[in-house]
């Protein structure tokens, strides 16, 4: 795993090369589950969020 210290440290070794950091990606252990069925969709539907064009974010 990474440190907040040690993602800092990637993040700046971008921009002193004059790269841009886009995007981050945290991912952890995820346990499989029964799919629902047709009739109850659940409410554990996956969300997701898309964003067009240059999107620009801070730190987390």
């Amino acid at each position: 795993t990474w440190t907040a210290e040690q993602l800092a440290g990637i993040a700046g070794a971008c921009a002193d090369g004059r790269h841009e950091v886009v995007g981050i990606v945290i991912a952890g252990t995820v346990r499989g589950v029964a799919a629902p069925s047709p009739a109850h969709p659940g409410d554990h539907a996956a969300e997701a969020l898309a964003v067009r064009g240059g999107a620009k974010g801070g730190s987390a």
